[in-house]
């Protein structure tokens, strides 16, 4: 398989019933992060509602972060937290999904237990916190 084609299929999962897209454009799989990091992204879905939700690994919970800006483009984008400031969290591994247009309504601290259902999901990057 071409290389680029592999990087794509890593960070784009398309909606089975609309064709959707939501990709993350930055940061990369096996990026460091700092404690709080500007998430970008694209999507083809028009009025968008995304999500950044993120988990430390190996917990068990997925922490939402404020949903994403979208412009006209389907371009988005918004700071998530990973973990606190301190330096507990330094050296750990986290995911990140962004979910469009969820099945059930999210907030912008909840946990939850796993990734949430949505029209449209992102596929799952690994960054180390830095």
């Amino acid at each position: 398989m071409l290389p680029w084609l592999l990087v794509a299929m890593q960070v784009s999962l398309a909606g089975p019933e609309t064709g959707a897209a939501v990709t993350i454009a930055s940061p990369s799989d096996g990026d460091k992060v700092g404690w709080q990091q500007m998430i970008r992204g694209t999507t083809t879905l028009k009025d968008a509602k995304l999500w950044i939700v993120v988990r430390p690994i190996p917990a068990v919970r997925f922490w939402v972060q404020a949903p994403a800006t979208v412009d006209a483009n389907g371009n988005w984008s918004n700071v998530s937290f990973f973990g606190e400031k301190s330096e507990a969290f330094r050296g750990l591994d986290f995911e990140i999904m962004v979910v469009a247009n969820p099945e059930k309504e999210l907030s912008e601290g909840l946990e939850l237990e796993r990734w949430p259902q949505a029209e449209a999901r992102s596929a799952t990057l690994k960054v180390k916190r830095q």
